[in-house]
């Protein structure tokens, strides 16, 4: 380029100079220049099919639209010359296929009458309206001509109609394009085709548009579109349409989780169950094939999936599969030695645990022969809270003797004591127990060495594997039934206080009996604040300072009356039923009789109110 060139943009754009048509646009010229046939460079970069200036003139704000003095558009030149690259990207950028120009064609009349299908598909998918009529009358369709194409042309002109054609046609851009028409009159609307279908209840393109979605859409595309169709549940106020709605979402939902549990893409899963579905969906699912998340998971002996479907969704593992296996049966199967299988195996025995302590405790049959089936159950060490409460001043001596020492036993075989905080409450629940005399210094000892050693010997995923039954040991335990028995243990303890048994070792026991098994309630109702003290199932100081976030002597000596709770134990106990305040000056009164005579504190026993009010 001369320095002095009286060349302007126009020129280097029919030379193809994309360096010459920058340089005249930074130096400011009008990119909406006219020059012969009152072209503007636009039109002729159309004309001459270069691609790349024409993206810089539309970049420095070239008119899709202005016109030559044929009545021309810039897409209106491309096409009339064939020049598909540079029709399809002025179409990509929004320039208008409805404008009637050459020869009273529109755009898409032209592409059809010059046998372009690629450039006619994309003016379509862009909003072109095949309806629309030329100057002479005709729609798109009938400017088809005899040719290669000729069949293809008719039948994506066809699909682009209305929508039961589109759908009849399988075609996804012709359902996109005649649902945005039929919701808001315009072909080019900002509104996704799932949004459309469903703000019109059609539950043909919902369906439709959803199976493609499967068959063809990306994961991550998959979960956007599962998110607009539960927002859709959620927003519509026709309870028919919601009705029918939510089970396609279902069904889609079935359908995605498959395809992620495929990849094997946990992260993405995370997205899905807790962005979207929800933790009860996810445990309540059940696939095409009736086997649970877990099953299929256990089936890929996928450990990462296996984990997060147990520990973060609390999958039931116990759950049986249409041919009554479950998960773990899958995952020996393959090989009974993995990780999987044994994530499985322990967190099977876990809830074993929970529900057979549960059936223990509702039933207030408690005996050595009921209790000695948990052992072999135990996950972690902290079941050792519950082994002790239900047996506490219940069994004999002899038989706590004799069960402490299987569990202690039992603890360190399964190697239970995983890390510092395991190893601190095994040693207080030792001491405990020789306090009581349940066991001897001997046995103390003994157990306390053997604890040191196993811990050591421990592999690392199988110690992580132990944390995360910790992880869930509280997190879904927390069931009506449940609740039941808490109130029903609570109610127990309330009326013991008011016992009057002749000997005052006999009232003693009973109320720690049924502290014992109060306590017992809390661990399997949810609570997760015990770890810290093994003593508490008996001591009701102790109980207040576990629930409680402030040191609790001045309430337990009758100084102060007010008790701030620890939000887990006041939530929980109001869950139950149970007011609790009226828990908490229940146990300071039984602190006090517990008290010998001669110091019990000088304070009015509480008395139960006429009617007692919980707010639920």
């Amino acid at each position: 380029m001369r320095i002095f060139s009286r060349d302007t943009i126009t020129d280097f754009v029919r030379r193809g100079d994309l360096v010459g048509v920058r340089r005249r646009l930074e130096k400011g010229d009008n990119v909406n220049e006219r020059r012969s046939f009152n072209n503007t460079p636009l039109i002729e970069a159309a004309r001459y099919n270069v691609v790349d200036i024409l993206e810089l003139l539309i970049a420095y704000g070239a008119d899709l639209e202005l016109t030559n003095s044929n009545d021309l558009t810039a897409l209106h030149a491309a096409i009339d010359e064939k020049r598909s690259a540079t029709a399809i990207a002025l179409a990509q950028h929004g320039a208008s296929a409805n404008h009637v120009g050459l020869f009273g064609r529109t755009p898409l009349q032209c592409a059809v009458m010059r046998d372009l299908l690629d450039v006619t598909a994309v003016l379509l998918a862009r909003g072109a309206d095949p309806i629309v009529k030329s100057d002479s009358g005709k729609t798109a369709i009938e400017y088809v001509r005899t040719g290669p194409n000729s069949v293809e042309m008719e039948k994506l002109l066809t699909a682009y109609t209305n929508v039961e054609a589109a759908i009849g046609a399988m075609n996804a851009d012709a359902i996109t394009v005649c649902l945005r028409e039929l919701l808001t009159g315009d072909r080019t609307a900002d509104v996704s085709n799932i949004d459309a279908a469903i703000q019109l209840k059609h539950t043909e393109a919902v369906t439709i548009l959803l199976q493609m979605s499967l068959a063809s859409d990306t994961l991550v595309e998959m979960v956007d579109t599962y998110k607009i169709v539960e927002q859709g549940v959620k927003q519509t106020e026709d309870e028919i349409w919601r009705h029918e709605l939510k089970n396609l979402a279902e069904d889609f939902g079935r359908g995605v989780l498959t395809l992620l549990m495929n990849s094997g893409d946990v992260e993405l899963l995370k997205q899905l169950v807790e962005d979207t579905m929800g933790f009860d969906w996810i445990q309540n699912l059940r696939l095409s094939n009736g086997w649970t998340p877990l099953h299929l998971a256990a089936s890929q002996t996928n450990f990462a999936l296996v984990r997060y479907l147990l520990v973060e969704c609390g999958s039931n593992p116990l759950v049986l599969s249409p041919g009554g296996r479950t998960a773990f049966d899958y995952a020996v199967e393959l090989d009974k030695d993995s990780r999987v299988s044994y994530l499985l195996r322990e967190h099977i025995k876990q809830r074993a645990f929970w529900e057979r302590a549960t059936l223990i405790l509702g039933t207030s049959d408690v005996s050595m022969m009921k209790l000695r089936p948990l052992l072999s159950l135990m996950t972690s060490v902290y079941d050792l809270h519950i082994i002790f409460g239900l047996g506490f001043r219940t069994l004999s001596h002899t038989e706590m003797h004799a069960l402490l020492s299987e569990a202690f036993d039992e603890v360190i075989r399964a190697k239970l004591v995983v890390d510092d905080q395991a190893t601190v409450f095994f040693k207080l629940a030792l001491r405990v127990c020789r306090r009581e005399n349940f066991i001897s210094e001997v046995e103390q000892l003994k157990w306390d060495l053997k604890a040191t050693k196993v811990r050591g010997g421990s592999l690392v995923w199988d110690r992580e594997i132990k944390r995360s039954l910790l992880t869930i040991a509280c997190r879904f335990k927390k069931v009506d039934k449940n609740s039941l028995l808490l109130q029903k243990q609570y109610k127990l303890l309330r009326a013991g206080l008011h016992q009057r048994p002749t000997q005052g070792k006999i009232k003693s026991h009973t109320r720690q009996r049924y502290l014992s098994l109060l306590f017992v309630a809390l661990i399997l109702s949810g609570c997760s604040g015990y770890k810290d003290d093994f003593g508490v199932a008996y001591n009701p100081a102790k109980f207040l300072a576990m629930m409680s976030t402030d040191n609790v002597e001045n309430f337990v000596a009758g100084i102060i009356n007010a008790f701030n709770f620890k939000s887990e134990f006041e939530a929980l106990l109001v869950h139950s039923a149970i007011d609790p305040m009226e828990l908490v000056f229940v146990l300071r009164d039984i602190a006090n009789l517990e008290l010998p005579e001669s110091v019990r504190i000088k304070i009015s026993p509480w008395k139960l109110p006429d009617r007692v009010i919980i707010s639920t």
